[in-house]
């Protein structure tokens, strides 16, 4: 047995150092043509472009300059490119002060800067570059909408309008936009309002909506609805994650470099040359729809049980249990060995409260079984979460993007074209408290992620008050709706299983 063990380190000694110097050998084939590429496109080709840009348009025109929004002006057919957020608010009969709230923000100064302004422009294209253009037509007519109260909305035609939301927007405007409804009825049939928004992605990430709503429209709730709702107030905003805040510690982040730089090359060119199929789909993609749904409330209380006596991350809690929800709803059509799930990862600290996309990804295999149980599944996939953390896939994907948004926009069909992993994975950790937004009590918050490459599943956990909701999306190639309802139904249930299952250890 020991000289079993010592033979198993030397072999993964030995395949380590092979592939370090696979990875050198392509970065030396490869460093010479992006240096040539970053001077000429980077320095030379954009610079040129900023100034015909100026001259020719008188600022109103220019380059998108963040790699990470311009990432997301991938386009290709199927694909949809708008963050969906819902939100149940307590019975209103009118919003008020819609505009007048807008209005400040817009107009909102810091220094010589409107941080706000973004919300301006237009994401487009031009010169074969992605731009933003100014909208000198700009109205918040566009852009805030409100139903008639006397147009009452269930949950079913709710789900229909995010449904119709998440669709791409037209360019003649700023692609943003909240839908105000005063008169809905919830699945439980309560008497609420609601507020459906979207953004384009490349105007801003879900961390970055979080810190828009603790500086601009939202606030502690009061005890009671008697109290008058206060100001947006970032200092007091129950953050369940400050993204100004949170920093990764300085070791683990040159540890992530050094992974990046010893294996990255050989990393991506992996990722890039693998053919392996991560779903069966059961038409050609894209599908004839899109899906979309939610689950009922997974309690901050469940989900601890199981972190503490799994001793696991509550994202790989959520990514295992829809991993075997979806072996128990539709196993057949999954890959026979295993699923590869992407982690979206935000890269904090952010810079500030404004609009950003800092993003990379993480993909973690989960391997399919009909022996283990549900702890060992979890325990075995989180040691496999630490280990791609360790890996060179965080820096990795986060330099890459960067350097590769400020290509020429024909060139972002080919790294996006192809589905990377089985699911995605998205992370929104909202309010630990119940806020206000737009002065308005906010009872439920749901998310959906857009389409932003061709995997045709992507699901959202919303970290709210004192659970967290999971808004999933499906293309018809993948799951047909009532497939997509049923796995988020079961992923309830398994969570739910598996924290008696730590109970049960833990006795």
């Amino acid at each position: 047995m020991a000289k079993f063990s010592i033979l198993k380190v030397l072999s993964n000694i030995v395949l380590a150092v092979l592939k370090i110097l696979i990875s050198q050998i392509i970065a030396v084939l490869v460093a010479p043509p992006t240096i040539l590429i970053y001077i000429f496109n980077h320095l030379i080709v954009r610079s040129c472009l900023k100034i015909y840009l100026q001259v020719r348009f008188g600022g109103k025109l220019k380059l998108v300059d963040d790699s990470g929004d311009a990432m997301f002006g991938y386009k290709s057919e199927g694909n949809n490119r708008n963050i969906l957020i819902a939100l149940e608010c307590k019975k209103v009969q009118q919003f008020q002060n819609r505009k007048d709230q807008a209005t400040k923000f817009l107009n909102l100064k810091v220094g010589n800067m409107k941080p706000y302004e973004k919300l301006r422009w237009i994401f487009t294209k031009h010169a074969g570059y992605f731009c933003w253009k100014y909208d000198d037509n700009f109205n918040l007519d566009n852009h805030l909408i409100e139903l008639s109260p006397d147009h009452m909305i269930n949950n079913e035609q709710l789900i229909q309008i995010v449904e119709g939301y998440s669709r791409d927007m037209s360019a003649e405007h700023p692609q943003w936009q909240f839908l105000f409804v005063p008169s809905y009825t919830n699945e439980d049939g309560q008497d609420l309002s609601a507020i459906v928004i979207r953004f384009h992605h490349g105007i801003l990430d879900g961390l970055s909506f979080v810190t828009f709503v603790s500086h601009c429209l939202g606030a502690i709730a009061p005890d009671s609805d008697d109290e008058p709702f206060t100001k947006a107030c970032p200092e007091t905003f129950p953050y369940v994650l400050n993204p100004l805040k949170f920093f990764i510690p300085l070791k683990y982040r040159i540890l992530y470099n050094i992974n990046c730089l010893l294996f990255g090359f050989y990393h991506l060119l992996q990722t890039l040359l693998s053919d392996k199929k991560h779903w069966n789909v059961t038409e050609k993609y894209p599908g004839k729809s899109k899906s979309y749904a939610f689950s009922e409330k997974i309690q901050s209380d469940t989900l601890k049980v199981i972190r503490d006596g799994c001793r696991v991350s509550v994202p790989s809690i959520l990514a295992c249990s829809f991993a075997n929800a979806l072996e128990n709803t539709v196993g057949s059509r999954l890959p026979s060995t295993e699923l590869l799930v992407g982690h979206s990862l935000a890269i904090m600290p952010y810079p500030d409260a404004y609009f950003h996309n800092r993003f990379t990804l993480m993909t973690v295999p989960f391997k399919r079984s009909n022996v283990k149980t549900r702890v060992k599944k979890l325990k075995e996939y989180h040691s496999q979460s630490v280990q791609a953390m360790k890996g060179p896939e965080y820096s990795l994907y986060y330099w890459f993007f960067q350097f590769y948004g400020k290509l020429p926009a024909a060139l972002f069909q080919y790294p996006l074209k192809k589905p990377r992993f089985s699911f995605l994975l998205n992370n929104l950790p909202f309010a630990k408290k119940e806020v206000t937004v737009w002065n308005q009590r906010t009872l439920k918050v749901i998310g959906w992620p857009p389409y932003t490459t061709d995997a045709g599943i992507g699901i959202t956990s919303v970290g709210y008050c004192d659970g967290i909701r999971v808004g999933g999306t499906a293309d018809s190639s993948w799951l047909t709706k009532d497939e997509l309802k049923n796995a988020l139904k079961e992923m309830v249930n398994e969570i739910n299983l598996l924290a008696r299952e730590c109970s049960l250890h833990a006795v």
